[in-house]
């Protein structure tokens, strides 16, 4: 125990600061109250008692719960049609406006409502309301269209390819990224639509070879969706909306395929990533390496891809020292791909907390642009925007009570996954140890992060 303190006091030194501290993507400086240290310690103290409490009240026995979903509401066909409806009018219309509208950013629906609502929306409703995504899908809806009119209903041209797996999610979910905070076309409307077109005709084209099967392999959103389901407090079925218990989910788990494990630990490094190269430590990096003068595409790609390594990195590291210490003895790989479901509730506490300023100020952003599209603005006041819900203290301490709520629900899920990879008690008790350790080093890092200032690139 006494290593496992000074463990942790090693990691809380060398990533606190304890004079001046500002606060990462609140959009102006701020000295946090406290040092950032205190911050640091108290969150994860709070991850260490969750854990002794759950492994105290929870320990005796492997969990087993009969799956017994409660009907919240029967969805009436003509809300669901709506809903297909309005799905397919924004996909339609973010193409429309972005290739032929104002290409001033400011002015133009596209980018703003893609990146500031439609993406940020979609991970939180993935992860509260269940695989809602599956109904609303414009590319799936597409492909139903154009299957129902056509009087062919032939089998796909070609079995899709067992060895391929999710390799596409990965690497469309990669581009998507690469796209957001690496290219530099982000919010170019005309590009971001075209892309938008383009990856819908790319998927719609591997459905007509392959079938509905592509989509569910190949479409990074899907994928997330279903990922998300696993930890979701509603689930769907014959248009009734259940309300289920997530932990029947995380008992019920089968081993996941090692590339989904790929996708989960891509989406942290992501968000840590839009984080870390606005800070000054990563442009010092890029000083140290003597790659001030290389492009800022290059620059920023190597740092997008190294960003993979250290949370890679940690998971397996924790996995194996817990792997060591007990006495049943299970395959790296094995483990990797049960306990990956405990990071992602990590990946949306991290992805909301980092995010949520920008969803406020991109809401009212879009409601100008509509308001200026049917005439009732003669122009768009970016300096209209009430800032009054982004006061840097809430900002700051919101992050942080998502940033612990989110590794607090990963080390709940930790413990019953331990308890359905492991027979023996001792066993799942003794390999949560090092997870939680690797619980309390994330948060150590995520609200590291989020306190970096911003900085323009040199």
């Amino acid at each position: 125990m006494r290593n496992f303190l000074l463990l942790l006091a090693i990691i809380a030194f060398g990533l606190s600061d304890p004079q001046k501290t500002l606060a990462h993507g609140i959009g102006q400086t701020y000295t946090l109250p406290l040092p950032l240290w205190l911050y640091l310690w108290a969150s994860s103290a709070i991850v260490l008692l969750s854990f002794a409490v759950i492994a105290v009240l929870l320990s005796n026995h492997s969990p087993k719960y009969k799956e017994k979903n409660k009907v919240l509401l029967k969805v009436p066909s003509i809300f669901i049609n709506l809903a297909k409806f309005f799905s397919l009018f924004l996909f339609f219309i973010t193409i429309i406006i972005g290739i032929f509208g104002n290409q001033d950013p400011v002015y133009n629906f596209a980018p703003n409502f893609f990146w500031s609502t439609f993406v940020i929306s979609f991970v939180v409703l993935s992860a509260f309301l269940g695989n809602w995504w599956q109904y609303v899908n414009p590319v799936r809806l597409i492909y139903s269209f154009f299957e129902k009119i056509s009087k062919d209903s032939r089998r796909p041209y070609f079995k899709y390819p067992r060895k391929l797996t999710y390799f596409p999610a990965v690497f469309f979910l990669f581009a998507f990224v690469w796209v957001e905070l690496v290219s530099q076309i982000a919010d170019k409307p005309r590009a971001i639509s075209l892309l938008i077109a383009i990856y819908a005709a790319f998927m719609l084209l591997g459905m007509s070879i392959f079938g509905p099967v592509f989509l569910q392999k190949a479409d990074f959103l899907t994928v997330f969706s279903k990922l998300l389901l696993k930890i979701s407090f509603v689930s769907y079925k014959n248009s009734r909306v259940y309300l289920v218990n997530p932990i029947i989910s995380i008992v019920k788990i089968e081993r996941l395929n090692m590339l989904l494990v790929l996708f989960v630990i891509l989406t942290l490094a992501g968000v840590a990533f839009d984080s870390f190269s606005e800070s000054p430590s990563f442009w010092a990096i890029v000083s140290f390496f003597n790659l001030s003068e290389a492009s800022y595409r290059f620059v920023r790609t190597i740092g997008l891809v190294a960003m993979i390594v250290p949370f890679a990195t940690l998971y397996f590291t924790f996995l194996y020292l817990g792997n060591l210490i007990v006495s049943e003895k299970k395959k790296m790989s094995d483990l990797a791909s049960y306990y990956v479901v405990s990071l992602l509730p990590i990946s949306v506490a991290y992805f909301v907390a980092h995010y949520f300023p920008l969803f406020i100020v991109g809401i009212q952003n879009i409601a100008m642009i509509f308001g200026y599209s049917l005439g009732f603005f003669s122009e768009i006041n970016p300096g209209k925007i009430n800032l009054a819900l982004l006061n840097p203290t809430f900002v700051w301490y919101a992050q942080i009570v998502l940033i612990v709520l989110g590794h607090i629900a990963a080390v709940l899920c930790a413990h019953y996954i331990s308890f359905k990879v492991y027979v023996s008690s001792k066993s799942a008790l003794l390999s949560q140890y090092p997870v939680t350790l690797l619980m309390v080093v994330y948060t150590f890092f995520s609200l590291w992060l989020l306190s970096q200032p911003i900085v323009v690139s040199p």
